[in-house]
């Protein structure tokens, strides 16, 4: 539902800036609220922009998780294959096999530290996308808060402009009235 909101959104703003670039080219005069449906196209797409930018960097973790892990792979296929190896000589060299049986313990246990290491990475990563999406939820709400207050003071702007023009009709009206006066007096 929110990818049919946002286009529409998108949509929306796409054509309102185009009828008031028109507008503009024709040399005719911007009101506040086409000076503000601009101002929002260009959050929106500074905003799409931002998104944009971290569903790369995204993607580029992924690439490099996604290769860390096809190096993993390598290294444990490399490490089944010695420790066969180890266990094949167990059976002639048995005092030498121990030490090597141990140092190959010992580089397991240091790729269990880097999986632990690579999976901590990974954590911290997808707390800074949290925060990101915090983020951009906070700019979204403070960006509908701003829109409400506008429509707000464009409705406000309105019903004094109505009045200017009850009190100008009045004022013309009382005006006439009295140039009839004087022409009928003289």
């Amino acid at each position: 539902m929110s990818v049919v909101v946002t286009s529409i959104v998108e949509t929306v703003l796409k054509e309102a800036s185009e009828r008031i670039v028109r507008k503009v080219s024709e040399g005719k005069k911007l009101t506040s609220s086409e000076i503000l449906i601009l101002l929002m196209d260009n959050m929106y797409k500074s905003i799409v922009g931002m998104i944009k930018a971290t569903n790369d960097r995204i993607d580029g973790v992924v690439s490099m998780v996604k290769a860390t892990n096809d190096r993993i792979n390598s290294l444990n296929e490399s490490v089944v294959g010695m420790i066969k190896a180890t266990n094949d000589r167990i059976n002639s060299l048995n005092e030498s096999v121990v030490s090597m049986v141990k140092a190959t313990n010992d580089r397991i246990d240091s790729l269990n530290e880097r999986i632990d290491s690579l999976n901590e990475r990974i954590n911290g990563l997808n707390d800074m996308i949290k925060t990101t999406n915090s983020r951009i939820d906070d700019l979204k709400e403070s960006i509908n808060t701003r829109i409400n207050s506008l429509e707000k003071r464009v409705d406000s702007l309105a019903e004094d402009v109505k009045a200017l023009k009850i009190e100008v009709s009045s004022i013309k009206s009382d005006i006439i009235n009295l140039l009839k006066e004087k022409i009928i007096k003289s």
